[in-house]
C-alpha cells in the first residue's frame, strides 16, 4: 500500500486487470473443455498473478478478486473431472505446487486442497494446517487478507458449486457447462463496493455489511439438526435444491425484475401476483404471503412471523424461475430452498434475476439435484408451505423450507463427515484461531503502511476489511463442537491475547464486538470476568463504552428471556462487577473524554434498569460514579457531545421511575450542577413538565427541597451570570412553569402540606424580585385552596374570637386601636403555628398523619397575608398583591367566616391603594376590584361594613376624572345592597336610603360633568360625553326598579330618562353614546314586552314608563 498511484492512475490499472483476468480466464476454461491440464493451469496461474498487484486500493482489489474467484469455482469442475478421469487429488495437490509464484500456487493450493479433504483421500486436519502455514508466504496486508480469506471461505464449502444461475439453468435442462454466449463473459455485475464478507457466513466476496447486521450475524445458527445438502438422483432435472447460509437483518426480497419495491408497493404487487399464480395451484395464501412480504421487507429483525419461526414467500412471477425464499427470524443457519423451472423459462429470465439473487445470497450457496429419498425427509422434517405439482410438468415444485442447519464445511467439526481420522474440533478450532491470529496480524500492519498523511483513508479502508478478520471467528461460533468448557479454555483465552497484543484501536474496538455479538450469551455468563478484565488493557482510542454497552445489553435481555438467568446475574453481582469495570477502565485510561466517561455510566445506568429495575440504590450508585469520575478530571470541559451524553443519563432516572422516587437521588443534584446553565435549565424545564403534565404529587419536605434543587436554575439566580441575556417575556415563561408545579405540592395531611408551601416560599425567595413577581402569587392561590380544604373541616379550626369593636373610620384609624392590636397578636400565633407545623411535618414521615391542630385556617390565612406584603415590598407589584389581598379577604370572608381576618385583609388592601397605586388608571380598576370583593363579603358585621364602605365611597369620590367619580359612586351603591343567598349569620345587606344616596351623587356628579362640558363647547371643544354618564346612571336606577328597591318609583325613572332624551335632542353626541342608548331604551321595550321575567308586576312597572323613539 506504500505508493498507491492517484485514483485515475488506479482505475486504468483496474480496467487493465479485469480484461486481463477474463482473457486468461477465457482461455484457462477452453483448455478445460479441451482437457488439457497443463494449459488450464498455466491460464490459471496467470489469471491469478492479477492478484500480485500491489498497485490498487483494497476496495479495487477486490473487484480484480470477485472476478478470479468465480473462475476458480469452474476450476473446481474441472479437477472433478480430472479424478474422474484417473487422477488423484493427491497428485494435483503436488501438481499445482510447481506454479511459479508464491500467490497463485497457494489460491491453487487451496483449492485442490478442499477438494482433496472432500475425497476424503486425506485427513482434513493435515491438509488444512498445512494450507494455513503455507500462507504465511504472502505477508503484504491486501494480498495475504485476501488469501486467507479465500481459504477460510474454501473451507466451509462442502458442495458442488454453480457459478451463475444461467449454468442452473443449463444443468437442469441437461446441458453440461454454460452457454457460448455467457462464457464470453464470466465476471458477474459487480455487486459490492468493498471487499467485506457477511459475520452470518458468507465469503470474503460480500459486500460490507452494517453494524447493526454483522453484530447480530455473528451470533451463528441455532443448535439443531438438519439434512446435509448432497448431490442425489439426477432424474428429477427441473427439481434442485438452494443452500444459502442466512445472515439476520439482510433484508432479502426480490421484487420483478431484480427492481427494489418500497413496503406497501411490494405487498400490493405480492397479493396480485399471488393471486394470478392460484390458477396453477402453485401460490400461499393471500393474507399469509402478505405478512411474509411486509416481514422479510422490514428485516427480520422488526417483525415476528406467527408461525414460530418458518417463513416462506413465493417470489412474484406467474411463472416464477426461482420458487420461494425463507429467513429464519433468530438468524444464522442455512436456508434450503426447493426451486423449479417452467418449461417455457429461458437464461434470459434468469439473468434478469442475476444481480439481485447474488448481492442477497452468499457466492457459497450450493445448487444440489434433490433425490427423491432427500425429498421425503425434508417433507418429514419441515412442513411445506406450499407444495404442489403442475398438471403436465414432472416433478415441478414450488416449495420454501428452512433447515437451521450450522454448515460445517470441510471442518472436521462434532458430527461432520470429516470429524475421525480426518481429526476433531479441537483441530477445527486451532485452524480457524490460527487463521483468525495471521490474519488480524496483517490486517493491523495495514496502519503502518504508507504515508501519514493517507492515514484517514487507510483507517476507512481496514474498517471496510474487518468482515474478513471477523469471519474466522463467526465460523468458529458455528462449530457444533464448540461448548463453553472449549470456549472458556481454548478459544477466549487466545482471541483476548491476540486482541490486546495487536495494540491496535481499530482491531481492538471490532474484535471485542465481534466476539461479544458472535458466541452465545451463555458463554458470556460464564467468561464475565475475563471479558471485564480485558477493557482496561484496551488502546485509549477504543470506545470501551461501546463494547460495554453491548455486552450489558446481550446479558439483560438474555436475562429478559429466562428467569434463570436474572437469578445468576444477581448472584454473582454483575451490577457490582461492571460498576468496578468502569471505575478500572476509567482509572487506567487517563485521557479519556468526558462524553466516552459518560456513555459509560449511560450503558450501566441501562443495565441496571433492565436487570434490576427497583433497586434505586443502584441508580444513585451510578449516578455518584459518574459525579465522581468527572469532577475529578475538570467537569465536562465545555464538551458539547459530553454535556448531551450527560443530559441522556439525567433523564434516565425520570423516565425509567416515576419523578417522586427520582427525588430521591440524592446524587442527582449534583450532578447536574456540571452542566452548562442553559443545559441546566433546560433539563428543569423537562423535569417540571413530567411532574404537571404527569399529575405527579409531591407529597414530603424533603423531597420537595430535593425538587428545588433539582430545578435550581429556573428559582435561583445564577452566578455566572447566565440569566443576564433573559428578557423579561423568556422570564416570564420560565417562571409560569414554575407557578404551575407549585400545584403539584400536596399532602393528604394539612399540616404537611402547610408545611410543604412554607418550604417552596422559602426556596422561591432565593429568586429574587424578577421571579416573586410571577411565582408567588400562584404559591398565595395554593394556600388560599388549603384554607378550603381546612373549611371544609371543622376540626381545623380554631374557636372564633371575642370580636372587637370596629374603628370609626380607616381615614381616622392606621392600625392604633385594639381591635387590630389583637388581629396582628392572632397573626403572630398563627405565624408560629405555621413554622411550627413546618418543623413537625420535616421531622415527620410524609406518610404519618398529624394533627390538624397544627396547620388552622387563620395561620393559613396570615401566611397570605404575608405573601402579599412580599409582594408589595420586595416584588414592587403592588396590584398583583392587591388581588392577592382581595382574594384572601374573600377566603375569609366566605369561606372561613372569620371577620376580622377578612376586615384585615380589606384594610391592608385600602392601605396599598392608598399608598403604592399612585397611577390614575390603576387606581380606577383597582377601586372596583375592592368594590367588587367588598359586595359579595357577607361576614362583617353592620359597624366593619360601615368603616369599608366609607372608605371605599371616600376613594371614589376622590379620583380625578368626573366620569371615574360618577361610574365608582354608581359602583358604590352595590355595596349597600347585596343578593340573597350570603352563607352565616349576617341576613344580606339592604339599605335602600344608601343606595339612593350613592345614585344620587353620582347625578350630581354628571350635573358636573355637564357644566365642565359647556366650560368646554364655550373654547371651541366638542361636548356631549357627559351624556353617557346619565345613562349609566339610568341603568344602576333601571337595575334597583327591576328588584323593587324602596324609592326607585316611576316618576324617578322616568325623570331621569326625559332629563336624558332632552340632552340628546339638544347635543350632537358621539356613535357610542348613542348606542349606549339604544341598549338602555331597548331593555325598556323588552320589560314592557313582558321580556326578562319577573311577571306582570314588573311589566306594569315598565308600562308607566315613557320613552320617545
Amino acid at each position: 500500500m506504500d505508493g498507491l498511484p492517484g485514483a485515475d492512475e488506479q482505475e486504468r490499472i483496474l480496467g487493465e486487470s479485469r480484461n486481463a483476468v477474463k482473457r486468461y480466464a477465457f482461455q484457462m476454461r477452453k483448455a478445460c473443455e479441451e482437457d488439457s491440464l497443463r494449459d488450464s493451469l498455466r491460464f490459471c496461474s496467470a489469471m491469478l498473478g492479477e492478484l500480485r498487484t500491489s498497485q490498487l486500493s483494497p476496495q479495487k482489489y477486490y473487484d480484480v478478486y470477485m472476478i478470479v474467484f468465480d473462475q476458480l469455482v469452474n476450476l473446481e469442475g474441472f479437477f472433478t473431472d480430472q479424478r474422474s478421469a484417473g487422477r488423484t487429488y493427491g497428485e494435483l495437490y503436488e501438481l499445482v505446487q510447481h506454479a511459479g509464484n508464491v500467490l497463485p500456487r497457494l489460491y491453487l493450493m487451496v483449492t485442490v486442497g478442499c477438494l482433496y479433504i472432500k475425497s476424503k483421500e486425506a485427513k482434513a486436519k493435515e491438509i488444512l494446517k498445512d494450507l494455513v502455514e503455507l500462507c504465511k508466504g504472502v505477508q503484504h496486508p491486501t494480498r495475504g487478507l485476501f488469501l486467507r480469506a479465500y481459504l477460510c471461505q474454501r473451507s466451509k464449502a462442502q458442495a458442488q458449486q454453480i457459478a451463475s444461475l444461467v449454468d442452473v439453468v443449463s444443468l437442469l435442462c441437461g446441458a453440461r457447462a454454460a452457454p457460448a454466449a455467457e462464457a464470453a463473459q464470466p465476471a458477474r455485475p459487480a455487486a459490492a463496493a468493498a471487499p467485506v464478507a457477511s459475520a452470518g457466513g458468507g465469503p470474503a466476496t460480500e459486500r460490507p455489511a452494517s453494524g447493526a447486521t454483522r453484530a447480530a450475524s455473528a451470533r451463528g445458527p441455532s443448535r439443531r439438526g438438519g439434512l446435509p445438502a448432497r448431490v442425489g438422483d439426477t432424474s428429477l432435472r427441473r427439481s434442485f435444491v438452494l443452500s444459502i447460509p442466512v445472515a439476520r437483518g439482510a433484508n432479502w426480497f426480490l421484487a420483478g425484475g431484480g427492481r427494489r419495491m418500497d413496503e406497501e408497493e411490494a405487498t400490493a404487487a405480492a397479493a396480485e401476483r399471488i393471486a394470478a399464480a392460484a390458477e396453477d395451484g402453485t401460490s400461499l395464501p393471500v393474507r399469509l404471503a402478505t405478512d411474509v412480504v411486509r416481514f422479510l421487507y422490514g428485516g427480520t429483525g422488526r417483525r415476528e412471523p406467527a408461525d414460530g419461526g418458518v417463513v416462506s414467500a413465493s417470489l412474484l412471477n406467474a411463472k416464477p424461475a426461482v420458487g420461494g425464499i425463507g429467513v429464519e427470524p433468530r438468524g444464522g443457519g442455512v436456508l434450503r430452498v426447493l426451486f423449479t423451472v417452467a418449461s417455457d423459462a429461458v437464461a434470459d429470465t434468469v439473468v434478469r434475476w442475476r444481480h439481485e439473487l447474488r448481492r442477497c445470497v452468499d457466492s457459497t450457496a450450493v445448487f444440489d439435484v434433490l433425490s427423491d429419498r432427500e425429498e421425503a425427509q425434508h417433507q418429514a422434517l419441515w412442513p411445506a408451505f406450499l407444495a404442489a405439482k403442475v398438471a403436465g410438468k414432472r416433478a415441478q415444485f414450488h416449495r420454501a423450507r428452512l433447515v437451521v442447519d450450522g454448515e460445517r464445511g470441510l471442518l472436521p467439526d462434532t458430527g461432520s463427515e470429516y470429524e475421525g481420522p480426518g481429526g476433531n474440533v479441537h483441530d477445527a478450532i486451532d485452524f480457524l484461531l490460527s487463521n483468525f491470529i495471521e490474519m488480524n496480524k496483517l490486517w493491523v500492519r495495514m496502519q503502518h503502511q504508507g504515508h501519514a498523511r493517507d492515514r484517514d483513508k487507510r483507517e476507512t479502508e481496514r474498517q471496510q476489511l474487518q468482515d474478513l478478520v471477523g469471519k474466522n471467528l463467526t465460523y468458529l461460533s458455528q462449530l457444533d463442537g464448540l461448548g463453553y468448557e472449549l470456549y472458556a479454555g481454548m478459544v477466549l483465552p487466545r482471541v483476548v491475547e491476540q486482541i490486546v497484543s495487536c495494540k491496535d484501536g481499530i482491531a481492538q474496538q471490532y474484535l471485542m464486538q465481534a466476539v461479544i455479538q458472535g458466541f452465545p450469551d451463555s458463554f458470556h455468563l460464564g467468561t464475565l470476568d475475563v471479558l471485564l478484565g480485558t477493557l482496561p488493557e484496551l488502546q485509549p482510542d477504543v470506545k470501551v463504552h461501546a463494547v460495554m454497552s453491548s455486552l450489558m445489553d446481550r446479558l439483560a435481555r438474555y436475562a429478559q428471556a429466562e428467569a434463570p438467568v436474572m437469578e445468576r446475574l444477581l448472584e454473582m453481582k454483575a451490577f457490582e462487577r461492571f460498576r468496578d469495570a468502569v471505575d478500572r477502565v476509567i482509572a487506567a485510561q487517563l485521557g479519556m473524554s468526558p462524553a466516552d466517561k459518560v456513555e459509560m455510566f449511560v450503558a450501566l445506568l441501562n443495565f441496571s434498569g433492565s436487570v434490576l429495575p427497583s433497586s434505586v440504590e443502584n441508580v444513585n450508585a451510578v449516578l455518584s460514579a459518574a459525579h465522581s469520575a468527572l469532577s475529578a478530571s475538570g467537569g465536562l470541559s465545555g464538551d458539547a457531545k459530553a454535556e448531551r451524553g450527560l443530559v441522556a443519563l439525567l433523564t434516565i432516572p425520570i423516565t425509567k421511575y416515576d419523578v417522586v422516587t427520582g427525588l430521591g437521588l440524592t446524587e442527582y443534584p449534583l450532578l447536574m450542577g456540571l452542566l452548562r446553565h442553559r443545559t441546566h435549565k433546560d433539563l428543569a424545564t423537562k423535569i417540571i413538565l413530567t411532574i404537571v403534565e404527569g399529575g405527579t404529587q409531591v407529597g414530603s419536605v424533603e423531597k420537595v427541597s430535593m425538587l428545588f434543587r433539582f430545578i435550581a436554575p429556573l428559582v435561583r439566580e445564577s452566578t455566572d451570570g447566565g440569566d443576564d441575556d433573559l428578557d423579561d417575556d423568556d422570564m416570564e415563561r420560565e417562571q409560569v412553569l414554575v407557578a404551575r408545579l407549585l400545584h403539584s405540592l400536596h399532602s393528604p395531611d394539612p399540616a404537611a402540606h402547610f408545611a410543604l408551601l412554607e418550604t417552596a416560599r422559602s426556596e422561591l425567595m432565593a429568586g429574587g424580585p424578577r421571579r416573586v413577581r410571577h411565582t408567588l402569587p400562584a404559591l398565595a392561590f395554593a394556600g388560599l385552596a388549603l384554607v378550603r380544604r381546612l373549611a371544609k373541616d371543622p376540626a381545623s379550626a380554631l374557636p372564633a374570637a371575642p370580636t372587637p369593636a370596629p374603628p370609626a373610620s380607616a381615614a381616622e384609624t392606621d392600625g392604633a386601636d385594639n381591635s387590630e392590636t389583637d388581629e396582628l397578636a392572632a397573626g403572630a400565633a398563627a405565624s408560629a403555628a405555621a413554622t411550627a407545623a413546618t418543623s413537625t411535618a420535616a421531622a415527620a414521615p410524609s406518610d404519618s398523619a398529624p394533627s390538624h391542630s397544627a396547620a388552622t385556617v387563620e395561620a393559613v390565612l396570615q401566611w397570605v397575608l404575608r405573601i402579599a406584603s412580599i409582594l408589595s415590598d420586595v416584588a414592587s407589584q403592588p396590584l398583583l398583591a392587591l388581588r392577592v389581598l382581595l382574594a384572601g379577604g374573600y377566603s375569609a370572608s366566605e369561606e372561613a367566616r372569620a371577620e376580622m381576618l377578612a376586615y384585615t385583609f380589606f384594610e391592608e388592601a385600602f392601605t396599598l391603594y392608598e399608598e403604592s397605586v399612585p397611577d390614575q388608571r390603576h387606581r380606577t380598576t383597582a377601586l372596583y376590584s375592592i368594590i367588587g370583593s367588598l359586595q359579595r363579603c357577607s361576614v362583617f358585621g353592620a359597624d366593619n361594613r360601615a368603616v369599608l364602605v366609607t372608605n371605599a365611597s371616600g376613594y371614589a369620590a376622590r379620583l380625578l376624572k368626573r366620569g371615574d367619580q360618577c361610574r365608582a359612586a354608581c359602583a358604590c351603591a352595590h355595596l349597600s345592597w347585596q343578593a340573597e343567598g350570603g352563607g352565616g349569620a349576617q341576613v344580606p345587606v339592604r339599605d335602600a336610603a344608601k343606595v339612593m344616596a350613592s345614585l344620587k351623587r353620582a347625578i350630581k356628579i354628571a350635573h358636573a360633568a355637564k357644566q365642565q362640558a359647556a366650560a368646554a363647547a364655550r373654547t371651541g371643544e366638542p361636548g356631549g360625553a357627559y351624556v353617557e354618564l346619565y345613562i349609566e346612571v339610568l341603568n344602576q336606577h333601571l337595575y334597583f326598579f327591576d328588584r323593587g328597591v324602596e324609592g326607585f318609583s316611576t316618576s324617578a325613572v322616568q325623570a331621569l330618562i326625559d332629563l336624558i332624551q332632552g340632552e340628546l335632542s339638544q347635543q350632537a353626541v358621539s356613535a357610542d353614546v348613542s348606542a349606549a342608548w339604544s341598549r338602555a331604551a331597548a331593555h325598556i321595550s323588552s320589560r314592557v314586552a313582558g321580556g326578562g321575567g319577573g311577571g306582570d308586576g314588573v311589566r306594569e312597572k315598565y308600562l308607566a314608563l315613557s320613552v320617545r323613539a
